[in-house]
C-alpha cells in the first residue's frame, strides 16, 4: 500500500507541515514523536492511527529507530515516506525520545508508543 495514497496528509508530512498555504491560522505544528524498538509487526498501525487524525493543523512524525534490525526502519521508509526517522542507537526510550525531540519542529509535542493506537479525534 502506498502512503500517499492511503494517508492524505503524506503531502503535508513530507514538508513538515509548513507550507503557508495549507497551514490553519492559529494551529501550531504538531510534532508527534515514537520511539521504537524492534516494532516491525505494529509501527504500521501506529502511523496509520496517527496520519488518520483529524488535527487541522500542520503536523509532522519523528519515529526514534533503536531495533536490533533495520526491519522497522525499512517499514517507515518504504510505507511512510513523509516520517521523519532517526537513529537511537542507545536502544532506550528515553534515549530515542530525546533523539526525536532534537529534530522536532513543533511547538506542541505529542509521544505515541509502536504497540498504541491513536483512537480519531
Amino acid at each position: 500500500m502506498s502512503a500517499d495514497a492511503s494517508h492524505p496528509r503524506e503531502i503535508e508530512l513530507a514538508t513538515g507541515g509548513r507550507d503557508d498555504a495549507t497551514d490553519s491560522p492559529g494551529l501550531p505544528l504538531v510534532s508527534v514523536i515514537v520511539p521504537a524498538r524492534n516494532a516491525a509487526e505494529t509501527i504500521a498501525s501506529t502511523l496509520d492511527s496517527i496520519l488518520a487524525q483529524d488535527y487541522a493543523g500542520p503536523m509532522e512524525v519523528v519515529v526514534a529507530d533503536g531495533s536490533d534490525s533495520p526491519s522497522t526502519s525499512e517499514v517507515v521508509r518504504r510505507q511512510y515516506p513523509g516520517v521523519k526517522l532517526v537513529s537511537n542507537p542507545e536502544q532506550t526510550t528515553p534515549n530515542g525520545l530525546n533523539a526525536a525531540l532534537r529534530v522536532a519542529a513543533g511547538r506542541v509535542i505529542v509521544r505515541c508508543d509502536t504497540h498504541a493506537a491513536l483512537t480519531p479525534g
